[in-house]
Formats: C-alpha cells, sequence, structure tokens
C-alpha cells in the first residue's frame, strides 16, 4: 500500500492529484484521501505524502505554511524563505498564499516578512512576492 501512494503522489501531476483527491470519496464510502494517508502511514513518510498530496490541491496553503515556517522561532530559516519566494515568486500559488497567510495566522504576508527580514533582502522579498 506504502508503494502504491509513493507511485501515485511522486509520478502524476499536480492537476491529476487534484482530481483524484477530489473524487476518492465519493468512490470510497465518504474518506477522504488525506485521512487515509494518515491511517496508514506515519512519521516522515506520512508529511511527506500528505505534503504531496496538499500541494496538489492547494499550492497556495503549501506556500504560506512554508513561509511561516521559515519566520517562526527564534531564528528565522532564510534560506527557506528565499527558496520558497523564488520558486513561487511568479505563480497563481505566490497570489494565494498571501490570502492563506493572512486567514490562518492573522497577520499580513508582508508584515511577517518585513517583520523579519532587513535591507536588500527585504527589498527583494517584498519585490518578488509583488506585496508592493
Amino acid at each position: 500500500l506504502r508503494s502504491a501512494f509513493m507511485r501515485l503522489l511522486c509520478s502524476r501531476s499536480r492537476k491529476h492529484l487534484a482530481a483524484v483527491a477530489a473524487r476518492y470519496p465519493e468512490l470510497k464510502d465518504g474518506k477522504e484521501l488525506d485521512d487515509v494517508l494518515k491511517r496508514e502511514l506515519g512519521g516522515d513518510l506520512e508529511d511527506a505524502c500528505r505534503f504531496l498530496l496538499l500541494g496538489a490541491m492547494r499550492m497556495g496553503k503549501v506556500v504560506a505554511k512554508l513561509v511561516h515556517r521559515s519566520l517562526k522561532g527564534f531564528g528565522s530559516d532564510m534560506r527557506l524563505l528565499t527558496a520558497v519566494v523564488a520558486m513561487h515568486h511568479d505563480t497563481s500559488a505566490m497570489r494565494d498564499a498571501i490570502f492563506e497567510y493572512e486567514d490562518k495566522y492573522g497577520k499580513a504576508m508582508i508584515a511577517a516578512v518585513k517583520g523579519d527580514t532587513s535591507g536588500n533582502l527585504e527589498k527583494a522579498l517584498i519585490s518578488l512576492c509583488h506585496l508592493e
């Protein structure tokens, strides 16, 4: 079963995965694919599979979560923040992430990024996010 999940999640397009996830409850008595992954897998494999599934369904939510993760706690993870922003700067996922971030964390993403960065890095990240 684990290899079937991995094969599905790693070899299909995001559009296909989103369609599978949407249709899955109809075929499996209302069970969500994410719930099945939680029940059948564990540890890092579960996290990776659920991350891939979430990314297929709502990439903006994933981007918002990664931006938040890079900024939370003592000291920011500038490598993660820069990588996420650089990878998604010109996609609908970044536009969606801006709204997802505020909805989930109660703070504007621009304020969060500005609060943890400064100088040229701040300017570059804000510009890439199209936040100003």
